[in-house]
């Protein structure tokens, strides 16, 4: 396992940043850990009624890794974080399944309107 350091948890922060600025997912209040994690090389945690969220770097379980390697880490985990509310309404089973069922379908096209508008738009 190649140990990471403290560069490679700036990297990882400033492209974590840069997508959560790209998809305008300022309602969120984000922090970033750089400690171990038992299952995972990277994992965002979501606190979805506080809108906050925790995204944390551990160490990648494979040989040589990349600054590329790093920085799509950071992708997925935003990723994760944008796709959160989405996850929270589709599982949430104390919502009666109609109104989960309209709720998902609005929470997903949240997520489409932020790709239009992050994604589309520089293309």
């Amino acid at each position: 396992m190649q140990q990471l350091t403290e560069d490679d948890f700036a990297i990882f922060k400033a492209e974590a940043e840069k997508w959560i600025a790209l998809f305008g997912l300022k309602d969120w209040n984000v922090t970033f850990d750089f400690s171990p994690l038992e299952n995972s090389s990277a994992e965002c945690f979501v606190n979805w009624h506080a809108k906050a969220g925790l995204i944390t770097l551990g160490q990648f379980p494979r040989g040589e890794v990349t600054q590329d390697d790093v920085r799509r880490s950071a992708f997925h985990e935003v990723c994760e974080l944008l796709l959160s509310d989405m996850e929270f309404t589709a599982l949430n089973e104390e919502i009666p399944h109609a109104e989960r069922k309209t709720m998902t379908e609005v929470a997903r096209h949240a997520v489409i309107r932020r790709l239009e508008n992050s994604v589309f738009k520089s293309c």
